[in-house]
């Protein structure tokens, strides 16, 4: 029984943590369904049969942290913009007119994307854990992030 205890643990250490980069602030999915493929192969012996069963739900943690990052990290951003707005009058052009260092997208690495609207708005979003730039618009594809 506890050598079962230990197999799993270890797979799960590798499944929420081998994903994570604190320092570069990055949650890769990549890595995250390598392990999961590593893990989800079925065993030799009576120690691993829980793992590929419990490894998908502990995958999930890691979506669950990369949204709640992204959300927390659109809101820092929004506030930017809302500052430069009321000092410029409009929102910027580009987020590097911000003139400040802002997070990067927590999935990609890279800033997050967005772009001003003719209507004075803004859209602001996070490319999303399955890599599709899609445009940033709610629900679209079956992006986990959404």
């Amino acid at each position: 029984m506890l050598q079962n205890a230990v197999r799993g643990d270890r797979a799960i250490l590798e499944i929420v943590l081998e994903p994570l980069d604190p320092v570069h602030h990055r949650v890769d999915p990549r890595r995250q369904d390598s392990a999961l493929a590593r893990q989800a192969r079925p065993g030799r012996g009576p120690y691993s049969f829980l793992v590929p069963e419990v490894g998908e739900s502990f995958a999930q943690q890691n979506i669950r942290a990369a949204r709640a990052q992204v959300g927390f990290d659109q809101a820092w951003i929004a506030c930017e913009l809302e500052r430069h707005r009321q000092a410029k009058g409009a929102y910027p052009r580009d987020l590097a007119d911000l003139r400040t260092t802002l997070p990067v997208d927590v999935v990609t690495g890279l800033p997050l994307r967005y772009r001003a609207r003719e209507d004075g708005g803004y859209v602001l979003y996070s490319l999303g854990w399955n890599g599709v730039d899609d445009g940033g618009e709610p629900g679209h594809g079956k992006d986990p992030l959404r």
